[in-house]
């Protein structure tokens, strides 16, 4: 979904799109606004996935803009983006900053050099490091990935869904799940646990030209997330938060971060403070809700990789929706088996300006394959998969 709303944004302004994925389960491959290239796997693959993005340059004369949509390919325009820049224009911070940035331990490390408010954490490598900072935690508290895509490997979605966070009560409960966690990767973030409901949870969307002397600032306000509770947005809202935007510019000019950022904040309704959670130096999941309130930073980004002076622009609209219909339907159902929310409320929720993740009038395609994709799941598995698919994640 990161690529569809960016594919959008630029398709609707007249540029050439082309999405380049390494498999064809994606929605954003039906898109009328690009075209599809199947590729090699950016990190278990980069120098086969390097010779294909060199072998396809569309033009040798006008280079093409490289926009990643994750953190594995934020990483990897930082590890080779000397050996793409004859063909290839991109808007990305120090090579080291992204590494600093793709990880939670990076992150945190940078936070606290520069006062920027992040909660206690602890990043251990072996269950020896976990024994002993068990001792010194209080409970309830989080477990995270290091780097974000290593949870979704199988083994992970398989037993946990499609999770970013794990709460942990006791100590039993941390030691059993790290184990089963560093089958994958030792290497996990545990961080102190902030107070909060679901609709506590923002991003600030924030782009600082190559320069340095425009920063575009946009926030948005979660309303419902799936999985619930620790999950992505799945219905998420435009909002103003002044405090918000002003931390996290003051902290990404300190550092002299350059391109597109999302800092993800928690308000602390006991502590009365705003924790900074996490930083993706890439696009967001819902990138599409700043286009429908009035911004469009994957034109912005566009403009600026080619060295095109950037347009003024306009305050965006507040109390704009942006919804996921997959998503949003896994979180109904799973907030109304808490009693938080009614059918009733989920739908008044829908009322006003909106944009969906799937559908939009003028690009139906996707939206297309995503019925069959589902048509699949209940053909192929019938009810019980439908079930573990929207309850049990």
């Amino acid at each position: 979904m990161n690529a569809l709303g960016i594919i959008r944004a630029l398709g609707r302004e007249g540029v050439p799109v082309f999405q380049v994925y390494h498999s064809r389960d994606t929605i954003a491959s039906a898109s009328r606004y690009a075209r599809f290239l199947l590729s090699p796997h950016p990190e278990n693959q980069p120098d086969e996935f390097l010779r294909f993005l060199l072998g396809k340059v569309p033009d040798k004369q006008t280079p093409g803009v490289l926009i990643p949509t994750s953190d594995m390919m934020a990483l990897f325009l930082a590890r080779y983006g000397e050996q793409l820049t004859e063909h290839f224009r991109f808007v990305l911070p120090d090579s080291r900053l992204i590494e600093k940035f793709a990880s939670k331990e990076g992150f945190d490390e940078l936070a606290l050099q520069h006062d920027f408010p992040v909660p206690q954490t602890f990043v251990p490598k072996s269950i020896q490091d976990v024994e002993e900072i068990s001792r010194k935690l209080d409970y309830p508290c989080i477990i995270k990935p290091f780097y974000s895509h290593k949870w979704r490997d199988p083994r992970i979605v398989e037993r946990y869904g499609w999770i970013k966070v794990l709460q942990i009560n006791n100590e039993k409960e941390l030691r059993e799940h790290y184990a089963y966690l560093a089958q994958v990767d030792p290497r996990v973030v545990i961080q102190e646990y902030i107070h909060g409901d679901d609709a506590s949870n923002f991003s600030l969307h924030i782009y600082i030209s190559r320069t340095g002397e425009k920063v575009i600032t946009f926030v948005g306000q979660k309303i419902r997330v799936a999985p619930i509770h620790y999950g992505v947005g799945a219905c998420v809202r435009s909002v103003r938060e002044p405090e918000m935007e002003e931390l996290g510019k003051n902290f990404l000019l300190k550092v002299g971060y350059r391109g597109m950022a999302v800092i993800n904040f928690k308000k602390d309704p006991i502590r009365k403070k705003i924790y900074g959670i996490e930083l993706n130096p890439r696009f967001s999941l819902w990138n599409y809700l700043d286009y429908a309130s009035g911004i469009n930073f994957a034109y912005l980004y566009y403009l600026d990789s080619l060295g095109f002076p950037l347009p003024d622009v306009p305050e965006y609209q507040e109390n704009v929706k942006w919804i996921s219909i997959e998503k949003d339907l896994s979180a109904l159902f799973s907030y109304r088996k808490e009693g938080a929310i009614t059918f009733r409320e989920w739908l008044r929720s829908y009322q006003g300006k909106k944009a969906f993740a799937e559908f939009a009038m003028d690009d139906p395609l996707p939206f297309v394959k995503w019925i069959g994709k589902m048509s699949w799941i209940v053909l192929s598995g019938g009810s019980r998969r439908i079930f573990k698919k929207f309850f049990c994640r």
